[in-house]
């Protein structure tokens, strides 16, 4: 029950010599919102997970809150 709706890579550009590559991948998984992106460089994943989309989308407050998740392999 996992449908990817982005896939993609952002590697080295001119116009930002400084910044790392980077992958961002966002899917719905479970009927949550999830974004992962994955830091090569610094071997880096940042997760954000929104709670279950269909039971807490409120049409009077917008969409349901989101957590981010963070896990460091190297420093």
């Amino acid at each position: 029950m996992i449908d990817i709706w982005w896939n993609k890579y952002y590697g080295y550009s001119e116009k930002y010599p400084d910044e790392d590559n980077y992958r961002v991948i966002s899917a719905i998984a479970f009927n949550r919102d999830c974004t992962l992106i994955c830091v090569w460089k610094k071997l880096s994943f940042y997760l954000t997970v929104s709670e279950n989309l269909q039971t807490k989308w409120d049409p009077l407050e917008g969409p349901p809150k989101t957590k981010v998740y963070t896990l460091r392999i190297l420093s």
